[in-house]
């Protein structure tokens, strides 16, 4: 039984559009914030607390993956929403060359900015995944 929500990557999201509207409120155009997780259910526990933080608006979109291929918004946000291991093996969908089509998709999705909020204990007991925050490490693009 896998738990496919995660109220505090919800609460982080929200106060990281809340920053980020914040950051860019003078900004013409405002710049489009798109969140990208891979349950529906973590999509509506996202947007109830969108909706109670008054956060919610035509600037912010939230989906799964396969909803978003084929556009972009100029900052993505993924919610990975991984509460057990086994959720990441669920969520891939590896290439015959060992690539993540989801994962690959969903890093390409950002124009300018890209914010990845998940379970790193977790995250770094995949390769993929191992690699990625690796490379994040590398550049001092992990808080």
């Amino acid at each position: 039984f896998d738990i496919k929500t995660n109220l505090y990557e919800a609460l982080l999201v929200s106060k990281l559009i809340d920053t980020l509207q914040g950051n860019y409120e003078h900004q013409e155009p405002t710049p489009s914030i798109g969140v990208i997780t891979p349950y529906k259910a973590q999509i509506a526990q996202i947007l109830k607390q969108l909706e109670t933080d008054e956060l919610y608006n035509e600037h912010v979109s939230i989906d799964t993956v396969e909803r978003y291929q084929g556009s972009a918004r100029d900052i993505i946000i993924i919610s990975l929403c991984t509460n057990v291991a086994r959720q990441i093996r669920r969520m891939s969908q590896l290439s015959s060359d060992g690539v993540d089509r989801k994962l690959n998709v969903a890093l390409t999705r950002a124009k300018e900015q890209i914010i990845i909020v998940g379970n790193e204990k977790l995250l770094s007991q995949n390769a993929i995944y191992k690699e990625l925050l690796s490379t994040y490490y590398q550049f001092d693009y992990v808080f």
